[in-house]
């Protein structure tokens, strides 16, 4: 009887064949994973990119919307000694601008930043403009565009936003790459408010003119009141009730301690709270 051989083995040409087939696969499977994983690092950056930049403009938009007055220009130098802010003092002038690829605000206390360009490795660019309507420069809208100059993660946001406190002059200048702006009421426009709003119960009657209560209370009227709608509300309120209490209080002067005391009394309250 003839015996099969048994042969349980690869030979070497079967061998070579299955490792060039693994070695296919392996390949392939590198490759595959290379690309799907660039594919989610750009994605990713990209959404980095545009949250960082939407909060960017929120942060821009939530300040400027409350400002009194607002110029725009090519720089901060120019921008610090134009007519549109002399009237306001340096340590209330706030600025929005970009230098050096990163976007930054402002103030006397020091230099915020609100974009930072070594975060994801892309520059910012930043530009103002008013708003026209129907050909005509609007008083009272400003036009935000904000780019990223990144080849690789170009991104652009646009955004108009109406100044809510906006004097009736309006914005000054054209398109720009630096705003500056006041969040607070100037000497002379107080002074205007006094002569269209004379008879104020508490210049009149609880404080003297140039009483410290009277400017923390001014400063509690601008920084906290005029920053919501129920606070403005409330300071039209006072200035359109106030000459009709005056008046009632010239006529009865029996009531004036009384009101003197009441009006004193809210005064603390508020300044307590500010």
């Amino acid at each position: 009887m003839r015996m099969v051989p048994c042969s349980d083995g690869f030979t070497v040409i079967e061998l070579m064949i299955t490792l060039a087939l693994l070695s296919l696969v392996v390949i392939g499977g590198v490759q595959l994973y290379t690309l799907t994983d660039r594919a989610f690092m750009a994605g990713s950056h990209q959404a980095d990119l545009q949250t960082e930049m939407h909060l960017a403009m929120y942060r821009i938009t939530e300040e400027v919307r409350l400002a009194h007055s607002l110029t725009i220009g090519p720089s901060k130098e120019k921008l610090s000694g134009h007519e549109g802010q002399q009237e306001y003092k340096e340590e209330e002038l706030w600025f929005i601008y970009s230098d050096g690829g990163s976007v930054f605000l402002e103030t006397s206390a020091g230099r915020r930043v609100l974009l930072d360009a070594n975060l994801l490795g892309t520059d910012y660019e930043l530009s103002f403009a008013p708003v026209d309507i129907s050909g005509q420069p609007s008083t009272n809208l400003l036009g935000i565009t904000l780019k990223s100059r990144s080849s690789e993660s170009h991104y652009e946001l646009s955004s108009t936003i109406q100044i809510l406190n906006l004097r009736a002059n309006g914005i000054f200048g054209d398109e720009g790459k630096v705003i500056c702006f006041a969040k607070t009421i100037s000497e002379r426009e107080l002074e205007q408010l006094e002569t269209l709003k004379p008879g104020c119960v508490i210049k009149r009657y609880v404080y003297e003119p140039n009483a410290p209560e009277v400017y923390a209370l001014r400063t509690f009227r601008d920084n906290r009141l005029a920053s919501s709608l129920l606070g403005r509300f409330a300071v039209k309120a006072y200035y359109a009730v106030s000459p009709v209490i005056v008046a009632y209080l010239e006529l009865h002067p029996w009531a004036q301690d009384p009101v003197r005391k009441i009006i004193d009394e809210v005064a603390q309250l508020a300044l307590r709270f500010s």
